[in-house]
């Protein structure tokens, strides 16, 4: 019965029902047409075809509008009623705020490649670059801050400046994607205002522990942000790199490019258990010995989730001992009865 009235409650249940009233409407129809007008099963059959075709074309769209509204505004009301009886004004409001009127990222990747530094066996030059997508399907302005923070070592290696490579911004529209804003800035080596997009300026400031980009704009109504953010830092030779959302993610995908000697692993932080996840893919070494492996999480998270990504030197496989040749004795058929 369960089944019967989960399945009875879909908009799809409701058009296959309609769509099957229609077809009957229509049979019955013709079918009165083969029987002779003077008999009383003619009226009945036309009447109930009419009647059907009737359902199907003018009960459908009023029956699918009115319960999708219906349901809509049911929930927005429900939950918020429940929240107003369970919480204070004040969370009530921040709560709203950050599950129903808040940013998303959509698309987001985050790419990054351990390479070794010259002339110096102790630290990995990390280059990661984070790509995503952030719409505005309303049609009031939102204000966005873009936010980014690359680690850095208090201990540098010398002749290595950490900082942005690359700082990619567009706005394109979504009725007319041709309606575009872009800018790109190359950003190495570089500190205070590096540029501007949308008559805001883009802040780049480092102190002891990071190099920090800031950018808050104003994202016209019906628009889409696309960005490609690029940073580059030195690390050691064994180390972590959290990554905390500070916004809902739909998806996240990540590639990581490194030596063959190097051992990367990457695990949820709301993993009790603490295992890697294992990558969907991995690749062969190409030219250069290096290899690229591929994770995707397609589970969601909200503010405060994310990802940690470890990497060390892969531990050495000891050489397998070769085991002496068995010799069979004559009884040893005795062995098995």
């Amino acid at each position: 019965m369960n089944r019967i009235t989960s399945w009875w409650a879909r908009p799809r249940s409701f058009v296959i029902f309609f769509i099957l009233c229609g077809l009957v409407g229509v049979a019955l129809i013709v079918g009165s047409a083969y029987i002779a007008s003077s008999s009383i099963a003619f009226p009945i059959l036309q009447g109930l075809g009419i009647a059907f075709v009737s359902t199907a074309t003018v009960a459908a769209p009023i029956t699918l509008y009115g319960n999708t509204l219906f349901m809509s505004q049911f929930k927005e009301l429900t939950v918020d009623k429940l929240l107003e009886m369970r919480l204070a004004p004040e969370l009530v409001r921040v709560l709203r705020q950050e599950t129903f009127d808040v940013d998303r990222y959509d698309e987001f990747k985050w790419k990054l490649s351990f390479d070794a530094m010259p002339s110096e066996d102790g630290f990995l030059k990390l280059y990661a670059r984070r790509d995503y997508k952030i719409s505005n399907p309303t049609y009031r302005p939102r204000i966005l801050r873009i936010a980014h923070s690359a680690d850095i070592l208090v201990t540098q290696s010398s002749g290595f400046t950490p900082g942005y490579k690359g700082v990619s911004l567009s706005v394109v529209s979504i009725e007319n994607p041709s309606d575009k804003d872009e800018v790109r800035i190359d950003a190495t080596g570089r500190e205070g205002t590096v540029g501007e997009f949308l008559n805001t300026p883009i802040k780049i400031t480092r102190d002891r522990h990071a190099v920090m980009l800031n950018c808050e704009l104003e994202l016209p109504p019906r628009s889409l942000l696309i960005a490609s953010i690029a940073n580059e830092t030195s690390v050691g030779i064994t180390g972590t790199e959290p990554y905390i959302c500070d916004r809902p993610a739909v998806s996240l995908g990540i590639s990581v490019s490194h030596p063959p000697w190097l051992d990367i692993g990457i695990l949820t932080l709301n993993n009790i258990s603490g295992d890697s996840v294992d990558p969907i893919s991995t690749s062969s070494p190409d030219r250069e010995g290096r290899i690229e492996e591929e994770w995707m999480f397609n589970q969601g998270f909200f503010p405060g989730h994310g990802i940690q990504l470890r990497w060390g030197p892969r531990p050495k496989q000891l050489p397998t001992p070769i085991s002496e040749p068995v010799t069979k004795s004559e009884d040893s058929g005795n062995l098995c009865s």
